[in-house]
């Protein structure tokens, strides 16, 4: 292991959980670098660097002669996989259509749960550390040499008012699904090309982060979006990262633990198109459940210490639950964050709070480590932020079924109440709101998914 071999016993032991913390710290920076970039130079060339810093950092993990370079190159493969996760779903998002979204939040979120889950077979055949990271940096060299079948994101191409660029990209996505050739853009996309307009116009005349921060357009969304991030984080790594804790096989832990995220995904994409649930009652509600699964656990651990103690049928009943319920919000704000915002800030609204999340994924390793003396002390760390994020998202507005916003002033000015009290009351109140602001809205840019479609309408 690495700790065997880097000699991370007694008082180097910390150094260990360290190596997790350094990750997320590259994740970090990862998310605000590359969010600007993929904003400013777009969505294809940003998920090309973050691929390519990526399979450096794993290669410079499987050669690394010391502790040091190992853990700088932690640090660099977490700058790359923050680039990669938030740029790749920004742009699928984007390039997909309302109505096929929620298969997006099916098919990224169960491939992440497979590849945990193979995780620990591949460990138990390949437990040499440094052939089992040789192994992850060859499978991704294929996805790294995709890079030049890959198309840029048609909104983005819009918001950049390159017209004929979108009109290319969208021929040859009709064309592979077998429609034919969208009009060209003098007569299907002159409204689309006015939109692009204001949307650039109104993204580059004030700072983003200044107009996320003081904007109550923007700010009303962003501030509760920040919390979410840090408490899905540090509830998400942290729960899978306490799997150590729980007096079983490591092994057969961490694969119950990745396989009981499938069926969160399943649900995930059965209700998120269900007016009933939504993309705001499927993040808060796994927020809320996730929460208090921890809280009720940790209550149920008490003050045991976790060396003399092993955790009874229904403690680990609740973590698993626990941990179904916060994947199924982890998977669906991914959609939820990007719908909430226009394009013209879209990838760096939630690059900024991809930040707030590494911050969680930072404090994810350390708070595990502490489950191992302290069981009820860690569920209480990972359980409070989410529900309390979970309560502060029935404030927000629900994205379903809306059309996403091109610039910030597509977006309604919100009510002078404070979001802190009756926290019900203003769900049910902003739904009434939502439906009254939708009237004002028409859908004027084809998507993708719909161009070239006999059945629908050109204009």
């Amino acid at each position: 292991s690495v700790a065997t071999d880097f000699e991370l016993v007694c008082d180097s032991s910390m150094l260990a959980p360290l190596l997790g913390t350094l990750f997320f710290l590259g994740f970090f920076a990862g998310c605000f670098i590359l969010s600007g970039i993929a904003d400013s130079r777009g969505r294809r060339r940003a998920y090309l660097y973050s691929m390519l810093t990526l399979q450096l950092g794993a290669l410079i993990s499987v050669v690394a002669p010391s502790y040091s370079i190992f853990a700088a190159s932690r640090v660099i493969v977490g700058f790359g996989v923050g680039g990669v996760g938030l740029t790749a779903f920004v742009w699928n998002a984007e390039i997909l259509g309302s109505s096929a979204r929620s298969m997006l939040v099916l098919a990224a979120n169960c491939s992440f749960a497979i590849g945990m889950m193979l995780l620990s077979p591949i460990s138990f055949v390949l437990p040499a550390w440094r052939m089992l990271l040789g192994f992850l940096f060859i499978l991704g060299l294929p996805i790294t040499c995709v890079q030049p079948f890959l198309l840029e994101s048609p909104k983005w191409l819009a918001s950049k008012q390159q017209a004929d660029k979108v009109h290319e990209v969208l021929c040859e996505i009709a064309a592979a699904n077998g429609f034919p050739r969208p009009p060209a853009p003098a007569s299907a996309f002159g409204q689309s090309v006015a939109a692009a307009n204001k949307a650039v116009g109104a993204g580059s005349s004030s700072d983003v982060l200044q107009q996320l921060l003081f904007d109550r357009r923007l700010s009303t969304r962003f501030y509760p979006l920040c919390l979410t991030w840090f408490a899905l984080s540090l509830g998400y790594y942290g729960l899978s990262m306490n799997v150590s804790n729980l007096g079983m096989n490591i092994y057969i832990s961490s694969a119950i633990s990745a396989i009981i995220e499938l069926p969160g995904y399943l649900i995930a994409y059965v209700t998120i198109d269900n007016k009933r649930f939504g993309r705001r009652g499927m993040t808060s509600g796994g927020l809320v459940v996730g929460g208090t699964c921890c809280l009720v656990g940790g209550l149920m651990l008490g003050g045991d210490d976790a060396a003399q103690t092993t955790p009874g049928l229904a403690p680990l009943l609740l973590f698993f639950v626990g941990k179904l319920a916060v994947s199924i919000s982890f998977a669906v704000v991914y959609i939820y964050a990007a719908e909430l915002f226009p394009t013209s800030v879209r990838s760096r609204s939630i690059g900024l709070q991809s930040l707030c999340s590494r911050v969680g994924g930072m404090l994810a390793p350390m708070v595990a480590n502490l489950g191992a003396t302290l069981p009820s002390l860690s569920m209480f760390f990972f359980g409070l932020p989410c529900l309390i994020s979970g309560l502060f998202l029935t404030r927000l507005p629900e994205t379903l079924n809306k059309p996403m916003l091109d610039s910030i002033d597509d977006l309604p000015h919100p009510p002078n109440t404070s979001c802190l009290p009756k926290f019900l009351v203003g769900y049910f109140e902003l739904e009434e709101e939502e439906a009254a602001n939708a009237r004002e809205f028409a859908v004027t840019t084809p998507t993708p998914s719909t161009m070239g479609r006999r059945d629908v309408d050109a204009g």
